[in-house]
């Protein structure tokens, strides 16, 4: 059992280094592989800067002082630009402002 999970951390490491590996490239995994509609939707809907901020932060679990560094934008910035896309999505799906 323990050499399961290890395996499985390896694996998990080697996809994530993968995934930096592609996004250093430009490269973003494919955003309709999500299950709602209408979310991937308003994800496109945004605009390149806050995709790729929502996809550090959410699918990477970076914190905000990481993905500042990264984009070369202050941690303050980078929230912001973090939380008006999620109103944004909210927003284009319905939901509260």
């Amino acid at each position: 059992m323990e050499a399961r999970v290890v395996i499985e951390e390896l694996l998990e490491e080697r996809n994530r280094e993968q995934l930096l590996l592609q996004e250093a490239e430009g490269k973003y995994p494919e955003w309709n592989k999500m299950s709602d509609e209408h979310l991937v939707a308003a994800i496109y809907l945004l605009s390149d800067e806050e995709r790729k901020l929502i996809y550090q932060h959410v699918f990477e679990e970076r914190t905000f002082k990481e993905m500042s560094r990264l984009n070369g934008l202050s941690e303050d910035r980078c929230k912001g630009i973090y939380y008006y896309a999620i109103k944004k999505i909210r927003k284009m799906m319905g939901g509260r402002r």
